[in-house]
């Protein structure tokens, strides 16, 4: 967005063009959450949500629930089904991959798979990819890697404190499965509400409680970053070892 005030991963990919108006033939998961061009539902979201300005500004941007809304503790609040790379032929033919997916990776032949097809369908640059991999990835297994075909962009709330509700985990991951119309069973990513969130208030989930794929950890490694769990529980904590950072309370 140029010409306005970005941070976090916006302008980490603004610097790698320069500034300059670059035209792709598909948009990343990070600029259909952002531009409202997907509606939050068709994404996922069993509420309307905003994507705007973080409250912490140095995360970037931040989703929150949006005005005229409630939701209740145990709330179903976003659920996405997983689709994975080697599935995948085209990023490019929008009817290929739903809108509310959820795309899985399983080895780094699937990381490289998604980067060379961003790169020769869409036109983007391997670094550009290298910096979505970077800020959006996550797992809760520790085996498969997943990234929103269209972002979650939810960002890190740990314990709550007494002053500082509001900031804390509100959001936890769970997955799900069940069979389709054809019979076919469907892995399914959720997020349920841990307590009461208000109009306004943003969404967090706890980063700590991500256990990033050891393929995916030599990858970031090799390329010379650090994954989204890693950094942030650095910039937050101080480090990402269980010694420093802690564990979630529940």
């Amino acid at each position: 967005m140029i010409g306005t005030k970005i941070s976090g991963y916006e302008a980490e990919l603004q610097n790698l063009s320069n500034g300059a108006a670059l035209t792709y033939k598909f948009p990343l998961p990070t600029s259909k959450s952002m531009s409202g061009s997907v509606p939050c539902i068709d994404q996922g979201w069993k509420f309307k949500t905003e994507v705007k300005e973080a409250v912490v500004k140095a995360a970037g941007n931040g989703r929150y629930c949006a005005q005229g809304l409630e939701i209740k503790n145990g709330d179903l609040v976003v659920e996405k089904i997983l689709v994975p790379m080697k599935d995948i032929s085209t990023l490019v033919d929008v009817n290929k991959i739903p809108q509310n997916a959820t795309i899985s990776f399983s080895n780094e032949a699937d990381l490289e798979k998604y980067i060379h097809l961003a790169c020769t369908e869409g036109g983007y640059s391997r670094s550009q990819i290298n910096k979505l991999f970077e800020h959006f990835p996550f797992s809760i297994d520790g085996k498969v890697m997943v990234l929103g075909h269209c972002t979650w962009t939810v960002n890190h709330g740990g314990d709550a404190l007494p002053d500082d509700i509001a900031s804390s985990e509100n959001l936890k991951f769970f997955e799900d499965s069940r069979k389709n119309a054809q019979g076919v069973e469907e892995r399914f990513h959720q997020s349920v509400a841990t307590r009461d969130i208000a109009a306004g208030d943003e969404f967090y989930i706890d980063y700590r409680r991500f256990v990033m794929p050891d393929f995916y950890a030599r990858f970031c490694e090799k390329n010379e970053f650090d994954d989204v769990r890693r950094a942030t529980l650095k910039a937050v904590y101080g480090g990402d070892s269980v010694d420093v950072c802690g564990v979630p309370k529940e």
